[in-house]
């Protein structure tokens, strides 16, 4: 009966990749990237259990190539359409970048790898295509195009533009020659996807729907480019970018979605279907190769694979591991196939090879070929009275740069209230006692100030220190009578902490280090993720963890998960990634039996911030009486600086570029006191020219304050950014901290710096004033420098506008 039933021979594979769909689908939730080697081993499995049922019979039948190149074109559009999207990094924030020659080296390793794989192949038995240079070259640019599309630094396997151009590139070099007629089509209907895109923007009342006609003209340049001579995935990688002349909406959405529904969600899940057909589609072709018992080229194409992998991410120094999972390179050995340059054993060697990539991706096999760029997160350790646990000094030598000593201070406030300044040193006694222990260098400093939160600002701007990590020892609870002075200044200090500082700062919680957990949650409160450094916030944490980003699980609250996703710059799988509505149910999506191994990081926007709720200082105290026990940190983001704000805290500064600059560098800028392109070539008449202008009237007090500062530069100079000398001082004369800035694009030399001095800032406050007033021109002063690039416009020509 079974026999008798109609297309069968479509039917069954149809039946066999649901099944499949399901079960790869299955294996995902416990082994991310697997998708690709399970449905290309799945496909395998159905078409070797089809040949045992039907003899001689293939599965398909002689429908297979139709469906493997549909399943190619499938495949590829979606690629290209998403290959503007897998990169996020520019965006999102800070994320470890390598220098241009690595990216280079790496990116042109592949096209090597490619070139030896062809030639091996050819000097071996049967080679398809014969042994001719010509055919070696051109099945060099189909597997040298496979290699670009198996895997980058896009995530989740995307091989990022420059990966795709690459791939594009080389297939259509390896394809037969042109046709000059449908490459001339070609050309004018991507003039026409241009126009209609162009007229689609100046369009602003009803009319012709242009963005339903960029679909159909994508399809048109797709089968022109076809008949031009390019094979199947490269005509569909082009015609899935020009899909991109689309008008995008204000929001930046490529097409009309849900509210909740982003266009880059959407492309990520057109991307992982098609690939998955794709993949079976290829597992399909792949029991070919072994059946006819091609196992010395696969094994060949496994190996060459595999090798490419690791050689790229040595070369790329960038952290990602480039091994083979993304789909859209079996569609290259699909098109080889179909040239007659690559056998099934091909196809068959790299769906090993995906298989064998598995397990690498989720252990650190590889980790000693990868030499990390990292993106170094600078901390200075609070030191509380009792002193530190090791869990702070681990973290910041996790987060910072390798190799690097661990900054800790401890505050002995003037107002007599412990710890005094022994006390504080006995504390940092203990505290390096610990490090010491654990092999962490530790820099101890007392630092006296009127409070603690202010002392520990004040060192950490000193140091030009990026976060400030506090142990919160009696945990995020609510302080209560009865419980003590520890709990209650812990929580005095967060709060001035956070009011004094502008960088992050990292509060950690719990009773068990974050790397001893199995499996960390980052949990992140919607506006967060649009803070700048963001993304450096996340690898960051990945590394204090001691695991890849792709193993965390990511929790948007408040928001859709895709913009955590995109936020992330590829460091988060979004298969692992859930949204809540509220924090009230962020508690709910961790299993019980498992949350004593399992750790919680917050990333939160900090109090007072445009995407600030007061119940998000709930959150914490809810993980903590859900998950007793567990790990648990609070990493408040920094502060969101906006040039165009408005506020009292900025005035519009007097320049060209009209930017609105913290008030004490509006002032100096307004009073004449910020000088560009000063031509004294030493830095002490530089000094003595802008003591002049911090006392215009006193010549004696303008010799004095420059001697000062000449002193300070010579034996204790202070870095406010590369290139920027800090120069400050009290003095008596003034009602108010006052500011001079000069600059000198060519700089000043200064022995007891590595690089010349292009700025130098001269802070002066009333001698009678507080720390509290210089330390607040202080933090004015580095925001400017930090956020809105005051060092650029200082040292930008006179006649350039930024």
């Amino acid at each position: 009966m079974i026999a008798e039933l109609e297309y069968l021979p479509l039917l069954v594979p149809f039946l066999a990749y649901l099944v499949a769909r399901g079960l790869a689908s299955a294996l995902e939730r416990r082994l991310p990237s697997c998708s690709a080697a399970a449905l290309a081993a799945l496909g395998a499995a159905s078409a070797a259990l089809w040949a045992g049922l039907r003899p001689g019979a293939l599965l398909l039948g002689g429908a297979y190539p139709a469906l493997a190149d549909a399943a190619s074109v499938a495949g590829t559009m979606a690629l290209g359409l998403g290959a503007r999207s897998v990169s996020t990094g520019s965006r999102a924030g800070s994320v470890p970048v390598s220098p241009r020659w690595r990216r280079a080296a790496a990116l042109a390793s592949p096209g090597l790898a490619a070139a030896a794989l062809s030639a091996a192949l050819a000097m071996g038995p049967g080679s398809p295509g014969g042994a001719g240079l010509l055919s070696v070259a051109r099945a060099a640019g189909y597997f040298a195009a496979a290699l670009w599309l198996s895997g980058g630094p896009g995530g989740a396997g995307g091989p990022g533009g420059p990966g795709t151009i690459a791939a594009i590139a080389a297939m259509t070099l390896a394809s037969t020659p042109w046709r000059a007629s449908a490459a001339l089509v070609a050309l004018g209907l991507g003039v026409a996807m241009a126009a209609a895109s162009r007229l689609e923007r100046g369009r602003h009342g009803p009319g012709l729907p242009f963005p339903l006609l960029s679909p159909a003209l994508s399809v048109a340049l797709l089968w022109a480019l076809r008949t031009a001579g390019l094979p199947w995935p490269a005509a569909g990688l082009v015609a899935g970018y020009s899909l991109l002349f689309q008008r995008r909406s204000a929001d930046g959405k490529a097409f009309a979605t849900p509210a909740r529904v982003s266009a880059g969600s959407m492309r990520r899940a057109a991307s992982k279907e098609a690939g998955y057909a794709l993949a079976f589609v290829a597992g399909l072709g792949a029991w070919q190769g072994v059946a006819a018992g091609e196992w010395p080229s696969a094994l060949a194409v496994c190996v060459a694979f595999l090798a490419s992998s690791a050689v790229r991410a040595a070369l790329s120094g960038s952290g990602s591991s480039f091994l083979p999972v993304g789909a859209a390179a079996f569609a290259a050995l699909i098109a080889a196939e179909r040239a007659g340059l690559a056998s099934g054993g091909a196809t068959a060697g790299m769906a090993l090879a995906y298989l064998v990539a598995v397990p690498l991706s989720r252990g650190r096999a590889m980790a000693a070929l990868v030499p990390t760029v990292r993106s170094p997160v600078k901390a200075i350790v609070g030191v509380p009275a009792s002193g530190p646990t090791l869990e702070a000094l681990s973290f910041a030598q996790a987060i910072g740069e390798r190799g690097s000593s661990i900054r800790a201070a401890c505050v002995s406030p003037t107002d007599g209230t412990s710890p005094s300044p022994g006390e504080a040193e006995d504390a940092l006694i203990r505290c390096v006692a610990a490090g010491a222990s654990a092999e962490i260098p530790v820099l101890p400093s007392v630092v006296v100030s009127s409070s603690v939160p202010d002392g520990l600002a004040r060192a950490a701007l000193e140091r030009r220190a990026d976060a400030v990590i506090l142990e919160m020892q009696a945990g995020f609870r609510p302080v209560v009578a009865g419980q003590g002075p520890v709990a209650a200044n812990r929580k005095r200090t967060l709060e001035g902490l956070l009011d004094a500082f502008s960088g992050s700062v990292i509060a950690l919680g719990g009773s068990r280090p974050i790397s001893s957990a199995q499996r960390l949650v980052a949990m992140t409160v919607a506006g967060a993720e649009t803070v700048p450094g963001f993304a450096q916030a996340l690898e960051a944490t990945s590394r204090a963890w001691g695991r890849p980003g792709s193993s965390m699980r990511g929790v948007m609250i408040g928001a859709p998960a895709s913009a955590l996703v995109d936020a992330s710059a590829g460091l988060l799988d979004e298969r692992a990634t859930v949204a809540v509505d509220s924090w009230r149910d962020a508690a709910a999506i961790v299993d019980e039996r498992s949350s004593q191994d399992t750790a919680f990081v917050v990333f939160s926007s900090r109090p007072g911030a445009e995407a600030w709720n007061p119940g998000h200082e709930r959150l914490p105290v809810v993980l903590e009486s859900a998950y007793p026990g567990s790990a648990l940190a609070v990493w408040f983001l920094p502060r969101a600086v906006r040039p165009d704000a408005p506020g009292d805290d900025l005035a519009s500064a007097t320049g060209p570029d009209e930017r609105r600059w913290p008030p004490i560098v509006a002032a100096a800028f307004s009073s004449g006191r910020i000088q560009t392109g000063m031509r004294e070539a030493a830095l002490v008449d530089a000094i003595r020219r802008l003591t002049d202008s911090v006392f215009p009237g006193d010549r004696g007090a303008a010799g004095r304050l420059a001697s000062e500062f000449s002193g300070i530069a010579r034996t204790e100079p202070i870095e406010l950014a590369a290139g920027v000398l800090l120069l400050h001082a009290r003095a008596s004369g003034l009602v108010e901290p006052t500011l001079a800035i000069g600059a000198r694009p060519s700089g000043w030399p200064l022995v007891a710096l590595s690089s010349p001095v292009r700025i130098a800032v001269a802070l002066v406050s009333p001698v009678d004033s507080g720390p509290e007033a210089h330390l607040e021109a202080l933090t004015q002063i580095a925001t400017a420098f930090r956020n809105q690039g005051l060092a650029d416009r200082l040292l930008s020509p006179p006649d350039s506008s930024l």
